[in-house]
């Protein structure tokens, strides 16, 4: 039995690539247009939400500091 083939020397394993890469053609270019123009963010000052129910717990005080 001959696994060979008949030629006179095997394949490379880059001759095995580049018969099995796949062509994606020409690559999209990355170049950026034109600044875009952007409004400025609005802020606005965050409502301190109290607790409603329970006190605060915490590691070192689970019963609420009593």
């Amino acid at each position: 039995m001959c696994f060979g083939g008949g030629s006179s020397r095997p394949k490379s394993s880059e001759e095995f690539y580049r018969e099995m890469k796949p062509s994606f053609g020409a690559l999209p270019s990355l170049k950026q247009s034109d600044k875009v123009e952007r409004k400025p963010q609005e802020m606005k000052d965050v409502v301190k939400a109290e607790r409603v129910g329970q006190k605060r717990r915490s590691l070192l005080y689970p019963t609420g500091g009593e």
